[in-house]
């Protein structure tokens, strides 16, 4: 719909050419028809925001070229009525259709022209609610489809610290992945893992799968087949529809395409998710980065089931025990943190520089070890919550507008909600939730106090902003370190811990700290 295409449609000569110079004047770009079938065919051609009807007219008139453009459902545009025979009942008519506004004959052209304008205005203030009504849609679809995605993540994380083997872990998971009925995943799909040959995938769990499928893919070499290609590309493979790719066939083999999905953890290919979708879809970026958030998941979890069979295996004593299961879930931890990253590439880094500047500082004050370990921990995934937001706005160069704000402002409770079912030695789920928090009570989410936030907090607060405004966003160059101590310093006491500051300052000023 064009802001400025007027078309005019009225079988008096005289009239439609005062009317069409009068506004063409006024700087309109006009469009004219003698009768409702030729202003039928400009209309779909030009797609104008207001058309002038005349309602008796040869070959159609008014009444069925509205009937055929059909205002009431489409609303493409306004529609200003005119006629010198119309009745009442004429008019309800025409309002009913879908009209703006009726105006009789003859009638003065300044009248017109000024109604021309009042019925623009309208329409196009009318179309900007409508597209604010629509954005907002979009904008709370998102985060329920997002904050669907982190229930299911987190309660794959949750389900892994259960007492359960790693078969069954991995077809709840594969459960949870086929229960969003929103994304375009069939009800079947599978998982493998690698074999100990490193050279061979083997189905650990499935749904949904024929008989016969199962036996052919029971074991996969590297290389065969989508699954294969998947494992020894390192990379998503996508296919719309059975084609040459598709080595493993059987009889009365349905249709359909495929995602097929590596898990990788520093770079060693553990296995792949491989699942169905209907023939012809299309590849979708929202559907990959869903499945690649997953597939990170699932490698921290496949490396610490494993770590812990390894250490059943060997009868190691509780010490050894205790310390490997701690090195496990600093795998997770980078698990986690990889998958916010392998989302949002300006930040990569972001997290382990703000954890390695916290441990700093909490060491500076002289905390307790197992107190710094926890605030490293929490550092090291305290923009967990990301991993919910769009792309488009992670990445997004220049200013942010409200509704993106207020969607970036969600990560700390989302962090929250996916940390809280872990039992963590640490408060990490407390930490990431209050690290945006504030002494004077400006922060978010909750609005927190200097005595109602966690010590781990301040120190982690203090550490994001110095981190953040030190480095380089998509929608500015970095500041430099000079004026992330100058902020710190600045609100000293007002937004931040005073002994926090002063440890921080401590080390850039005294001890020559870098972020690496």
């Amino acid at each position: 719909m064009d802001n400025n295409k007027i078309l005019l449609i009225d079988d008096e000569e005289v009239v439609l050419e005062a009317m069409h110079n009068h506004l063409r004047r006024d700087g309109y770009k006009v469009y004219s028809a003698n009768n409702g079938k030729d202003g039928l065919d400009i209309y779909y051609h030009i797609s104008p925001i207001l058309i002038i009807l005349d309602l008796k007219m040869p070959v159609m008139d008014g009444f069925d070229f509205l009937k055929h453009v059909n205002l009431a459902d489409s609303e493409q545009c306004a529609v200003i009525v005119l006629t010198g025979h119309g009745i009442d009942e004429d008019i309800e008519q025409c309002f009913a259709l879908g009209i703006s506004a009726f105006l009789r004959k003859p009638f003065n052209i300044y009248e017109l022209k000024g109604l021309v304008r009042n019925t623009i205005a309208l329409k196009l203030n009318q179309q900007g609610r409508l597209n604010e009504i629509a954005e907002r849609k979009r904008a709370e679809e998102t985060i329920a489809h997002n904050y669907h995605i982190q229930n299911v993540i987190s309660t794959i994380l949750k389900n892994s610290l259960e007492p359960i083997s790693l078969s069954e872990q991995l077809k709840i998971s594969l459960k949870l992945i086929l229960s969003l009925s929103w994304l375009s995943f069939k009800s079947k799909g599978s998982i493998f893992l690698v074999d100990d040959d490193c050279e061979t995938l083997t189905m650990k769990a499935q749904s949904g799968l024929n008989p016969k499928l199962l036996e052919l893919c029971a074991k996969v070499p590297f290389g065969t087949c989508l699954c294969g290609k998947a494992a020894s590309t390192k990379k998503i493979v996508f296919s719309a529809h059975v084609d040459e790719g598709h080595e493993i066939h059987y009889k009365h083999m349905q249709p359909h395409g495929h995602y097929c999905t590596p898990i990788i953890s520093k770079d060693k290919v553990l296995g792949v998710i491989n699942l169905y979708v209907k023939k012809g879809h299309q590849r979708e970026k929202t559907e990959e980065e869903f499945l690649l958030s997953v597939a990170n998941t699932l490698a921290g979890i496949i490396e610490r089931k494993k770590a812990e069979e390894a250490l059943r295996n060997r009868e190691m004593d509780l010490e050894n025990s205790l310390s490997k299961l701690r090195k496990t879930v600093g795998g997770i931890i980078q698990a986690v943190a990889l998958t916010v990253e392998a989302k949002d590439p300006y930040t990569a880094g972001h997290q382990r520089r703000v954890a390695d500047l916290a441990r700093a500082i909490a060491n500076e004050m002289g905390l307790p070890m197992d107190q710094i370990d926890g605030i490293r921990m929490a550092g090291a995934i305290h923009d967990l919550g990301k991993i919910s937001l769009p792309s488009e706005i992670l990445s997004k160069p220049g200013k942010i507008n409200k509704i993106e704000f207020n969607l970036i402002k969600l990560h700390s409770q989302v962090g929250y909600d996916i940390l809280k079912t872990i039992d963590f030695p640490w408060p990490v789920a407390q930490i990431v939730y209050q690290h945006h928090e504030r002494l004077d009570g400006s922060g978010y989410p909750l609005g927190l106090t200097e005595k109602d936030i966690l010590t781990e907090s301040r120190i982690l607060s203090v550490a994001d902003v110095v981190e953040a405004m030190a480095s380089h966003r998509p929608y500015r160059p970095t500041l430099g370190i000079e004026k992330a101590l100058q902020e710190i310093e600045r609100n000293r006491g007002k937004y931040y811990d005073p002994t926090v500051v002063d440890a921080c300052l401590k080390l850039f000023k005294e001890k020559q700290y870098k972020l690496e």
